[in-house]
């Protein structure tokens, strides 16, 4: 059975290309070779000096290219810093075997702490609804295969009528709804980001209460203080709560490779986690 990790590489390397070619995201190919680069030599330093197993570097590429998505910066080395944080953050900031922050969501946004010359830009995608629903059916293989459809889905679900509730205190129209949902950026967090295996709750209630969490935050955080991409932020800030999480709901830790097999199972046993 093919790991999980491979198809979201696939996927986000097409969505690079596509961002790149189509969409004239900035980056050019030579910083994507800087970057990768970058991601490589950290992860295999990390691979020789703490015997990560060789699989690791899946996750290591789905770092880099997920900063290359999402991150924009007046220089190729702030990309690349953002992408060093994000891998050194997997050794260095972990509780009980995890990770405590998602480690593109903490390379990024430290950087931008950090540097001020960096930032996500969500109307880099358009609000083309044609292309967040491909990014979505995308990122759905890829959440079904790791067993995290239910947390992309619950937040996008939770943000949604948080956006609808307002829509309709506003006598907005209804098209407003749908341009505030079809970012790209908006399900690539969804599906890419918050979906992750390693840095979210064990359980499914847990999950559910975290992603219910953090769309609250992100909306908050949107219309009360105009925060850009949002929904980084609120994953950045209630990240810590995992490990609190995991304790108050304890379950089985995910393990890639295994991951189809036990939805196929939850979903025969009506239990999924």
């Amino acid at each position: 059975m093919a790991d999980p990790r491979v198809f979201q590489i696939g996927f986000l390397s097409l969505l690079l290309v596509f961002g790149v070619v189509a969409r004239d995201f900035g980056v050019s190919w030579g910083a994507v070779a800087l970057v990768m680069g970058v991601v490589f030599a950290i992860q295999g330093i990390a691979v020789g000096l703490r015997r990560a197993p060789i699989e690791s570097l899946y996750s290591a590429v789905i770092s880099g290219l997920s900063v290359l998505l999402l991150g924009r910066a007046q220089s190729v080395a702030l990309l690349c810093l953002a992408a060093a944080l994000a891998i050194a953050s997997k050794f260095a900031i972990r509780w009980k075997g995890k990770h405590f922050f998602n480690p593109t969501n903490f390379g990024i946004l430290v950087t931008i702490l950090l540097m001020g010359q960096m930032w996500v830009s969500p109307g880099q995608w358009g609000s083309d609804l044609l292309i967040a629903g491909w990014v979505g059916v995308l990122g759905l293989v890829v959440v079904v295969r790791s067993a995290r459809w239910d947390t992309a889905f619950v937040f996008l679900g939770a943000y949604a009528f948080f956006l609808a509730i307002r829509v309709w205190h506003l006598g907005q129209s209804w098209a407003v709804l749908q341009h505030q949902l079809s970012s790209g950026t908006l399900i690539v967090f969804a599906f890419f980001m918050i979906s992750d295996p390693r840095s979210t709750p064990d359980d499914r209630r847990a999950r559910a209460a975290f992603a219910v969490g953090v769309a609250a935050l992100s909306y908050h955080l949107r219309f009360f203080h105009q925060v850009s991409a949002a929904p980084l932020w609120a994953l950045l800030f209630l990240s810590p709560l995992t490990p609190v999480l995991d304790r108050i709901w304890p379950h089985r830790r995910h393990e890639w490779g295994s991951s189809t097999v036990y939805l196929a199972r939850g979903i025969l046993r009506g239990r999924i986690g």
